[in-house]
């Protein structure tokens, strides 16, 4: 099993951990639903180091790999896009950093190793860094307040969505990105072990809860927002999951381009929706969708919104029964 760089801390708080995709991570701290709402009132600071960090440094590789057009993006900004296979089913979905001199590919980590094989078949110098790095999230309306206080920078709040910029923790240098994967304003931070701990007591003592995997899931559902193995995978495509905009259809020659390109000329067997539920029943994973005693779709996550006061869903209905 592995353990990130910040296993110990999570120990001195008496995290609950859970297997997650082959690493030990935290669950929860304090409880659930009071990390949920820490993080939509305040702000919530999550470990995501489980995640690859990949450099890469060859442009065309990343190219040919992935659905969005890599030439689009400017330095020192992220995009969303996603490995497919050539069915267009998905591998991963993925965030890209451009640097000056190379990129940094943000994976799942479920798929990490597999990614890096990819990329490393056609970019020798690619390098995957979990033994070198770690990685937090900071999300909540507080996260950019607290995120300038930890690194004592003003500009921070001057960043648009998705852009990375340069910040400093002592005598270390690394990278803060206006992201996150909770439907709230925040950061995600990417920066040497060496700082791992001091770092994350740091944005502790100025006011950033300490949240699990529990809570950043029902987070992620609220926000509609889609997880690899539920929303994605090798059978859905991109298209078929809603992220077109991720899907640069006028570039050639990338893998799932003919499969994807025909979906999006010829329409897609299902598609996804989000679904508030009546009653008190929790939708879960796998759990068939009836109208009128026919089938019609899937759920693929389901869970009780703290927000909504009700179970809240996301599933794909098949096509044939939408109606215009």
């Amino acid at each position: 099993m592995n353990k990130t760089h910040l296993y110990d801390a999570h120990l001195k708080l008496s995290a609950k951990m859970v297997d997650f995709a082959s690493w030990l991570m935290p669950l929860q701290y304090t409880g659930i639903i009071d990390e949920h709402f820490f993080v939509r009132n305040s702000a919530g600071i999550f470990d995501i180091s489980h995640m690859g960090q990949i450099e890469v440094y060859d442009v065309n590789a990343l190219q040919f790999l992935t659905t969005n057009d890599i030439f689009e993006l400017q330095n020192y900004f992220g995009q969303y896009s996603f490995f497919c296979n050539e069915n267009g089913g998905v591998i991963d979905d993925v965030i890209i950093y451009k640097l000056p001199e190379k990129f940094l590919v943000i994976s799942n980590a479920v798929n990490a190793l597999k990614v890096f094989e990819k990329i490393k078949n056609l970019d020798q110098k690619a390098k995957l860094l979990y033994e070198e790095n770690f990685a937090i999230a900071v999300q909540g309306p507080k996260a950019i307040e607290i995120s300038q206080k930890v690194f004592n920078d003003e500009e921070i709040s001057n960043l648009k969505k998705r852009q990375v910029k340069l910040v400093f923790f002592g005598d270390y240098s690394g990278l803060l990105s206006r992201s996150g994967y909770t439907g709230e304003d925040g950061v995600e931070i990417f920066f040497t072990k060496d700082v791992a701990e001091n770092m994350w007591d740091r944005f502790i003592k100025f006011g950033a809860k300490p949240c699990g995997l529990g809570s950043r899931d029902i987070l992620r559902i609220e926000a509609g927002l889609p997880l690899y193995g539920h929303e994605i995978d090798e059978k859905i495509t991109p298209i078929e999951a809603g992220f077109d905009f991720a899907v640069k259809l006028n570039k050639t020659n990338f893998v799932g381009e003919n499969a994807l390109k025909n979906q999006n000329e010829n329409g897609t067997q299902k598609k996804l929706f989000g679904f508030e539920i009546m009653g008190r029943g929790i939708p879960r994973q796998n759990n068939i969708l009836y109208d009128n005693g026919n089938e019609i779709g899937f759920i693929t996550s389901g869970t009780f919104s703290p927000v909504k006061k009700a179970p809240i869903a996301m599933g794909y209905i098949y096509t044939k029964h939408l109606k215009d």
